[in-house]
């Protein structure tokens, strides 16, 4: 869901509550499952009433098929009356009715292993106001335009909105995220509109009033959140993505808008025009498809509705978009709800506590898309706004950006700056601290498919990720998530520089006010006139100085900020920068010392003796990828490594021990 257009309404309470939520963010947060499985739903609504009536009440039957050993089932139901219930097509007597938002059916005596059972609901909802289930009646006043004009509803609208946990305001069901289920939905309306829902339009059957049931299936499990139905008087148009895997199967992408935003011709963004606005739709999936594997459902719809109080909803292979997204402008809502259609809806997050999982991943899909259309500085530019959005939160919405990713408040569930753009920066951070976009793509592929069509969590996510990308990063894979995930902060970075007898000194402080330390890469431009060196060194100290070597004198020393996106820093000249080598002699060592000296094809290393049992040692390219390892033994103080498999240029070494990390520059010519 794209939430840059939700209000959220933040009590004092929040603050109150902030220090606790933290303490306790980082238990994992286990979904407590009923004690079924529901295989099935198949929902029949008459949405007859909403359009004659003029309000949001209507009659539905839900046929849900559960499997379970219990004698009785609860789903979760509210604002709505119970007509009837039968259970393998016996009445149940009494009628059960929902007790707050708890619908208990029985099912009779108990099995003695999972059975399924069809439980066949009828119901009729009773509320008449906007709460999950909308109406707006032809000519309603949704909002001023781009130039201060009015805009009013082209026709009646009826549609449904459910994310987190409103399912149940408008068809009983088991209203959580970890539950998916198969799903048919079939919504009867008047003569001369249309109704949309998941999958793919099985039928249109006319009754014997002239009203018209359109029949939709989806071809994969359904959590409940993302299931929806809309309808009105629509334009309907096809595009078609080829997929890339085999041009000759194509994916049908179906639109919907009113006749007049689909009639408009005007791109100068004044008008909504609907053609314009959805024009690189298909043009988005392949490249999706093509990064992450192909689109993984057999169509894609989008129906622009207003008033809405979001930007777009993710509905599974129809996604509910705000009308205003017609002017055409931007495309990063239609990207963003695109992106999910993999990551929210492909894969599901378990539990509303690992909500980044959707929303972190969309947000970073935003940037990819932008990344596909305008290059690597228009991306690099985009991470760089959404990192702005994340320092500057909407404070009359009620934003924070002072509460972790992981389990937020639960009035924050859908807080812009750490569900949105935290973790999608966070995902580009990855990127770049891996600096291998095939191993960084693939790895993020390969785990969407591990979990496709089903859901995962965020200690799933760290566990498939780490073992496989960690061997080659710079850090611990497992501190870059705890940091990034479970505390509420961001590094703030002083740096300071200075050259001295033919070498760089680079001192970095962390100073955020949290305790909370950062271990990341750090890079640096050293320019020297026409020439550029790139620098990394591994921060994982509150104060550090690093030392390279330099060829010759630098003129500027330049931070790259964007590889740290979330990062405070300055950065300025310090003359009072003390060499922390000096004073060693002769290949002597003093603690934290690691010196590297290079000859006839040897690397020679030289440190303070290994105090615990045992140290490593990496070889690093300049782009931070571990090119060798070697473990050293307790007490030892020097190392030769052969050097024949690296060819000429920058290199780093870091030794790993019982007392921390060391790492240096070195130069390799040949």
């Amino acid at each position: 869901m794209m939430n840059r257009l939700l209000t959220v309404l933040l009590g004092l309470a929040l603050c109150a509550e902030l220090v606790p939520n933290i303490a306790r963010c980082q238990q994992q947060i286990l979904p407590t499952k009923r004690g079924y499985q529901v295989l099935s739903y198949k929902l029949l609504l008459d949405w007859r009433p909403i359009f004659k009536n003029k309000n949001q009440r209507f009659s539905g039957v839900n046929e849900i098929t559960v499997s379970t050993t219990q004698s009785e089932v609860v789903f979760d139901a509210m604002e709505m009356r119970i007509d009837s219930i039968k259970v393998s097509g016996v009445d149940v007597t009494p009628v059960p009715q929902p007790i707050g938002d708890t619908l208990i059916v029985p099912l009779g005596p108990p099995a003695p292993f999972p059975t399924p059972s069809t439980i066949k609901i009828y119901y009729t909802r009773t509320s008449a106001t906007n709460d999950a289930m909308f109406y707006y009646p032809k000519r309603t006043y949704a909002g001023p335009g781009p130039v201060g004009d009015s805009v009013f509803t082209l026709e009646d609208l009826a549609y449904t909105m459910s994310e987190p946990l409103d399912a149940h305001k408008w068809m009983p069901c088991n209203d959580e995220p970890y539950y998916k289920a198969n799903s048919a939905i079939s919504v009867i309306v008047p003569r001369t509109y249309s109704a949309q829902s998941n999958g793919t339009l099985q039928s249109v059957d006319t009754n014997t009033d002239g009203s018209l049931q359109f029949n939709w299936v989806s071809d994969r499990p359904i959590a409940t959140y993302l299931m929806c139905a809309s309808a009105s008087v629509w334009a309907e148009w096809r595009d078609y993505y080829h997929r890339i895997s085999n041009p000759l199967d194509s994916v049908s992408v179906v639109y919907f808008a009113w006749p007049a935003d689909y009639a408009a011709t005007d791109t100068t963004g004044i008008a909504h025009n609907a053609r314009y606005a959805f024009r690189n739709t298909p043009k988005m999936i392949a490249a999706f498809s093509k990064l992450f594997g192909e689109y993984p459902f057999l169509q894609y719809g989008q129906v622009p509705v207003q008033p809405f109080g979001y930007g777009g909803m993710e509905h599974q292979t129809m996604t509910t978009i705000d009308r205003s997204i017609l002017h055409g402008t931007n495309e990063d809502v239609i990207s963003h709800e695109l992106f999910h259609q993999w990551f929210g809806d492909k894969t599901t997050c378990e539990t509303w506590a690992d909500i980044w999982l959707n929303e972190g991943f969309a947000t970073f899909g935003e940037a990819i898309w932008e990344e596909a259309v305008n290059g690597e500085s228009t991306y690099s530019h985009y991470v760089g706004q959404q990192a702005y959005g994340f320092f500057h939160p909407y404070a009359p919405r009620g934003d924070v950006n002072n509460i972790p990713t992981y389990n937020p408040p639960i009035a924050n569930v859908f807080n812009d700056p750490t569900t949105y753009l935290k973790p999608g920066c966070m995902l580009h951070m990855l990127r770049r601290v891996l600096n291998d976009d095939t191993l960084f793509f693939n790895t993020l592929r390969d785990y969407s498919n591990a979990f496709a069509y089903t859901t995962a969590n965020t200690w799933q996510f760290m566990d498939f990720v780490v073992p496989r990308a960690g061997a080659l990063a710079p850090v611990n894979l497992n501190t870059f998530f705890n940091e990034w995930l479970f505390w509420p902060d961001w590094p703030v970075y002083k740096i300071g520089w200075k050259q001295s007898n033919g070498k760089l000194l680079v001192h970095v402080t962390q100073q955020q006010d949290s305790t909370h330390l950062y271990t990341m890469p750090l890079r640096f431009k050293a320019i020297a006139g026409q020439d550029t060196t790139l620098l990394m060194f591994v921060n994982d100290k509150q104060s550090q100085i690093f030392t390279a070597t330099l060829s010759k004198p630098i003129t500027r020393l330049v931070f790259d900020s964007e590889a740290v996106v979330l990062s405070q820093s300055t950065l300025a000249p310090d003359a009072t920068l003390v060499d922390p080598t000096l004073g060693v002699q002769d290949g002597s060592t003093s603690e934290g010392f690691l010196r590297v000296d290079v000859a006839m094809g040897i690397l020679k290393l030289s440190f303070a003796p290994i105090a615990g049992e045992r140290g490593e040692l990496q070889i690093l390219d300049v782009l931070g990828r571990i090119i060798a390892r070697r473990d050293v033994p307790s007490g030892a103080a020097t190392l030769t490594l052969p050097m024949e498999e690296l060819a000429s240029g920058a290199y780093f070494v870091r030794l790993t021990d019982g007392a921390g990390e060391h790492t240096t520059r070195f130069q390799v010519e040949k």
